[in-house]
């Protein structure tokens, strides 16, 4: 699956939610087929952290691909063109 970077972590204000946003390394799996398999793994994970954590409720997680990263690199790319051609 190539390597997974957590980037940021959105909890809900009752701690009851929480959307994880990924990147990734790699180019074996495209995006949502990594994005899917973490989603089936969710329930793995919460277990992990209603063991480490010391919360009464352990949220429930989704977890979301996050492209700014790459929409980032976009916009650096665009933005050398277009000096290149003044």
């Amino acid at each position: 699956m190539g390597q997974i970077t957590i980037t940021d972590v959105a909890v809900s204000p009752d701690s009851s939610f929480a959307k994880v946003f990924f990147t990734r390394l790699g180019e074996d799996h495209d995006k949502s087929t990594v994005e899917d398999i973490l989603n089936k793994a969710q329930g793995f994970v919460r277990t992990h952290i209603a063991k480490n954590l010391n919360m009464r409720v352990a949220p429930h997680i989704s977890f979301k691909y996050d492209d700014t990263l790459e929409h980032g690199d976009r916009i650096s790319r665009l933005l050398s063109e277009a000096n290149l051609k003044t």
